[in-house]
């Protein structure tokens, strides 16, 4: 359980979120999809899983349409050592955490588990205080946006999604419940276009189908 909540907790969104920081958003939305192929990895090291060629080939069709849609169209690829390293760091964390909670998760249900990821991510999270003091702006709390964004972070974002999750790779196994994780760009994309009226191009849409072709082709036997 401490494992979980450091793996899905405190490593993964503190390298995540650091990584944020000191490199581009397309860098970190690509880099952290490795985590499937990742995850298979290790499913093959440890349970001695074969995932097959099918999945493989999803998996880098689908990446290839994650990198068209994260790019939109246009290759700005600024390497920045540090940052990318830390995304790297995220996406094997997120590929440690579904292995850890695959042989955990055929014994307690996804509500017990997703109560002690969030208190033992909480908890692991302290020693991160010693490289980064935390400051809080109590001000800054009085705003209404700001509880409302908590609130659907806190709720939506964290909670519901991680009961959703460990109940999903309990039902489908970390291989084909990560493969998933490459519709996170297209979900963002379609969201972009339909509440914020950003604009969408044909690379974009080649991407699309791309990631929705290879998500299929690794979900088949």
């Amino acid at each position: 359980m401490v494992a979980l909540g450091f793996f899905g907790g405190s490593l993964y969104f503190a390298a995540e979120n650091h990584a944020l920081e000191c490199t581009l958003v397309s860098n970190v939305s690509l880099i952290v999809c490795i985590a499937p192929l990742v995850t298979a990895f290790l499913s093959m090291v440890f349970f001695k899983e074969k995932p097959g060629w099918k999945l493989f080939a999803g998996a880098v069709i689908a990446l290839v349409g994650v990198a068209l849609v994260v790019f939109n169209g246009q290759i700005v690829f600024q390497l920045s050592p540090w940052g990318d390293f830390l995304t790297a760091v995220a996406a094997v964390s997120w590929a440690c955490y579904c292995i850890v909670l695959k042989h955990l998760g055929s014994r307690y249900d996804a509500a017990f588990i997703t109560r002690k990821v969030f208190f033992y991510g909480s908890l692991t999270l302290i020693p991160f205080i010693c490289f980064e003091p935390w400051t809080v702006h109590f001000d800054v709390f009085l705003r209404f946006p700001v509880w409302g964004n908590l609130l659907f972070l806190s709720v939506i974002a964290s909670m519901l999604c991680f009961l959703m999750w460990n109940r999903a790779q309990r039902e489908l196994g970390p291989i084909i419940a990560t493969n998933y994780i490459y519709l996170i760009p297209l979900v963002g994309l379609l969201t972009s276009v339909a509440m914020l009226g950003e604009p969408i191009n044909t690379a974009m849409l080649i991407g699309c189908a791309l990631i929705l072709s290879g998500v299929f082709l690794g979900q088949r036997k």
